[in-house]
């Protein structure tokens, strides 16, 4: 009757925001606010009491990214990968090496999960994510100021990362002796 529209209107709403919730967990997991991806992820556990979301965090999002994976294109995890790269430096520039090394391992995790994904045949090579290619292309913009880095944060970069790693990125690395 009249009310069946309705039903199926709220029921298309509350599949929208459960939806919404599981793409804020995963996605500011990705972006390395793992906070509020547990927020996130603990509202979706409230509202939507299902086995589904009744694991540990960490697990839901691991499950979560290994199905991104099987429908991303390698141009989205090639994007992905530099995201987490991006803020690995960000933080490390930051002194905020747990979080660095953190992002840093869920760049070469995903890295991982992609290649062992990809079939190997004809032309698969460009289908994989070379990880060190990525690593110093992230590195170049970032010495290069398109990565929007404040000279202060690169400059610690400089400092941090190894001298040749700089180099072949195009950065400038501290005179030998100036680090001690």
């Amino acid at each position: 009757g009249k009310y069946d529209d309705a039903d199926a209107h709220f029921s298309g709403i509350k599949r929208l925001y459960e939806s919404f919730l599981v793409r804020a967990a995963v996605e500011f997991f990705f972006m390395g606010a793992e906070e509020d991806s547990r927020r996130y992820y603990e509202l979706l556990g409230e509202r939507f009491p299902r086995e589904r979301y009744d694991t540990a965090h960490e697990e839901f999002v691991t499950a979560e990214l290994s199905q991104y994976v099987e429908r991303a294109t390698v141009s989205d995890m090639r994007n992905i990968i530099r995201s987490f790269l991006n803020r690995s430096y960000l933080h490390l520039a930051s002194y905020d090496d747990e979080r660095a090394e953190a992002l840093y391992e869920r760049a070469r995790h995903m890295t991982r999960l992609w290649n062992e994904e990809t079939p190997e045949g004809e032309g698969w090579e460009r289908h994989r994510v070379d990880f060190s290619r990525l690593r110093e292309s992230v590195l170049s913009d970032i010495f290069d100021g398109l990565a929007g880095f404040p000279q202060e944060l690169i400059d610690v970069l400089s400092r941090e990362l190894p001298p040749q790693l700089v180099r072949r990125a195009g950065g400038t690395p501290p005179e030998d002796g100036e680090n001690d």
